[in-house]
């Protein structure tokens, strides 16, 4: 996925990227670290062509962003966000909405297993038949967000966005799950936003925003080096 000379801004004059360039390594996990406010989230929305840059251009792949229909752009990618929707059905209707193909139930149970969902949903008295409240209101937060991460899963997307999908769960359960779509994903193209920096410095390659620019980028043991606005962040957590 590449950035090129991107600027972008809001129809209310709040202008959010400035000259952004960048090269987000494909077949890798790449985390994207920055202030709130940085555009960390804009530059997800943008890659999958939600909104369109004031001026330059993003490639996913060889595509251009701005010449590739919408609906094909959405096929390639999984994106999970800090909170999602859940449909008022079941929970076999929740995992398997917007699956373009027939998903045995062994594939259902395997997407669960490595959402960590499973356990929580074999102990339900009608398990992936039990009927959820409007909007999954019958389930914690934790629960619903287990679900979104099985329900993208088992897309079998090309290219994997988290936006704070852990948000909602404890750390322990999130790294097991994080590293399980580590497994899962090998060979494809993961980016994610997180604030623990445990996680971060995990990743295989790192962006750092600092007021809508790119302040540097490279590995985590680069970045130490390099990145004032990283070391401060490691330092704030006390990884190292």
């Amino acid at each position: 996925i590449v950035f090129k000379n991107v600027n972008f801004g809001y129809q209310d004059g709040t202008e959010i990227l400035h000259d952004f360039s960048v090269r987000i390594p494909g077949g890798k996990m790449t985390a994207v670290v920055g202030d709130n406010g940085s555009g960390k989230s804009t530059i997800m929305k943008l890659m999958q062509g939600f909104y369109q840059p004031d001026s330059g251009e993003i490639r996913v792949g060889e595509n251009l962003i701005g010449e590739t229909k919408l609906q094909d752009v959405h096929k390639r990618f999984g994106y999970v966000l800090q909170s999602n929707p859940l449909l008022s059905g079941t929970i076999r209707d929740n995992i398997l909405y917007g699956t373009d193909r027939p998903v045995s139930e062994e594939k259902l149970r395997k997407a669960a297993e490595e959402a960590r969902a499973d356990s929580f949903v074999e102990s339900l008295p009608n398990g992936y038949d039990t009927m959820l409240g409007e909007a999954g209101n019958r389930l914690s937060g934790g629960q619903r967000q287990r679900l979104a991460i099985a329900r993208t899963l088992i897309m079998q997307p090309d290219y994997l966005i988290l936006d704070e999908a852990g948000a909602s769960l404890d750390h322990d359960t999130y790294m097991k799950i994080y590293h399980g779509i580590r497994q899962k994903m090998k060979g494809h193209t993961v980016v994610f936003i997180a604030h623990d920096m445990r996680e971060i410095a995990e990743a295989d390659y790192l962006i750092v925003m600092h007021h809508g620019r790119l302040e540097a980028c490279g590995t985590h043991e680069e970045l130490q080096k390099t990145s004032r606005t990283y070391q401060e962040y490691l330092q704030s957590q006390k990884v190292s």
